[in-house]
């Protein structure tokens, strides 16, 4: 009874158990009815993956960027080879599967394999605004510097965080902290930034959801208040 937007039928064998997963947790209120989850069927990619694909879009949405939640959303979709890459490069970085081979094969050889292979579906992009997006995306995991992403867990667990080494990220809004961990979890958006290697500030509420990064440097700018609330979260409601 499960087809595609234009009525086809779907290939059960192929993926049934990436949308079961996706149900699954949707009805567990685990994750999110998110317009990326169109990349199981696009991209054949798995919800772990594509939750990935969704923070770092989440993440780029709070850096003054001029491109809106559906415009990164239809970049994504319509470039699933390059959605699907970018998270194999995040994997080929962070996973400690020892399938990939020893810490220095995969830095030096099996990294700029995947890298190469990005930038070669690049090449094949013709819109400029997509080729914009995808570019900011790869810089942002490029610049990351760890994850917890692949830490043994509960399954209750389903928070996300990244570090960033924020002052390498190309076009990162000024004031640019030294550090930042970026939180996704279903509901909340958080991020943690850090001027120096002493961290400051507190824990407070945001009540703009689509800026909170931005209310946070306003903190840091001139003729501002001095101290820092270094850490926002933000209650999501439902983005389907």
């Amino acid at each position: 009874r499960v087809t595609r937007k234009d009525g086809s039928a779907i290939d059960e064998s192929r993926y049934k158990p990436l949308i079961e997963e996706i149900l699954r947790e949707e009805f567990l209120e685990r994750t999110r009815n998110d317009p990326l989850n169109a990349l199981a069927l696009l991209a054949d990619l798995y919800l772990g993956a594509i939750k990935i694909l969704q923070l770092y879009r989440n993440l780029y949405l709070q850096l003054d960027d001029p491109y809106s939640r559906d415009t990164v959303n239809q970049c994504l979709l319509r470039n699933p080879g390059c959605a699907k890459s970018l998270y194999q490069i995040f994997l080929t970085r962070f996973s400690p599967a020892q399938n990939f081979g020893p810490l220095e094969y995969c830095q030096k050889v099996l990294l700029p394999e995947k890298e190469n292979q990005f930038k070669d579906l690049l090449n094949e992009v013709k819109d400029i605004s997509e080729d914009v997006i995808l570019r900011r995306l790869y810089d942002l995991i490029q610049n990351t510097l760890r994850t917890n992403f692949f830490r043994k867990h509960e399954i209750s667990e389903t928070f996300i965080s990244i570090k960033l080494d924020s002052r390498k990220v190309e076009k990162m809004p000024i004031p640019t902290p030294l550090f930042e961990i970026f939180v996704q979890d279903v509901g909340m958006e958080g991020t943690h930034m850090r001027f120096g290697n002493v961290a400051r500030g507190g824990l407070r509420w945001s009540d703009r959801p689509d800026e909170f990064r931005s209310e946070i440097l306003d903190w840091r700018r001139p003729n501002n208040r001095k101290t820092l609330s270094s850490f926002q979260l933000v209650q999501k409601g439902d983005l389907s």
